[in-house]
């Protein structure tokens, strides 16, 4: 397993999304969770693929050590945050907030926390700070993925011009408008 950095932390502490849920740091001892966390958001594709459970957790550690190595680098001040409910992991949700923006790097959630409104949540947290400071929250979505597309309109962002494989999508608080 190679070691995970993580850039010291500059989180301002956002609010809990949801009562019993809190957001702090990620760190080095977050790495198995995180790398689990993965493996959960890449099952149905990986499914598909005929390879065994060790080829497939071999694949995602892999993978998650490059992302994460690859995000660490381009985001150098971003917030790599753990969601917890009573204490135990559930998720990721990762921001970027130099400029006039805070940018969603990513939200991971485990599979049991799916679609129960905590991703609303986040992101409507990171709204309220956003607007508070009077500025936007950008992100970008895969174009093969047009669920999280809807789920982000619903949420108010609109679509830019689309960049390669990706959708950027932005979000202004009404001042802005």
């Amino acid at each position: 397993m190679l070691p995970i950095p993580y850039p010291p932390s500059t989180f301002p502490g956002l609010e809990a999304p949801l009562s019993g849920f809190r957001l702090r740091p990620a760190g080095e001892s977050d790495a198995p969770f995180l790398r689990r966390l993965y493996r959960s958001l890449r099952a149905d594709e990986l499914a598909l693929s005929g390879w065994s459970t060790e080829q497939k957790t071999d694949f995602c550690d892999g993978q998650f050590d490059l992302q994460h190595c690859d995000w660490v680098s381009r985001f150098p001040r971003a917030w790599f945050l753990i969601v917890s409910h009573r204490g135990h992991p559930v998720g990721r949700f990762y921001v970027d907030p130099p400029g006039d923006s805070f940018h969603v790097i990513d939200i991971g959630l485990l599979p049991k926390w799916r679609d129960q409104q905590l991703g609303s949540a986040l992101i409507g947290t990171l709204q309220g700070t956003a607007k508070a400071c009077g500025r936007a929250v950008t992100l970008s979505v895969l174009h093969t993925n047009p669920r999280a597309q809807t789920f982000y309109r619903r949420l108010g962002f609109k679509a830019e011009v689309a960049v390669s494989r990706h959708l950027p999508m932005r979000w202004v608080p009404d001042a802005q408008l």
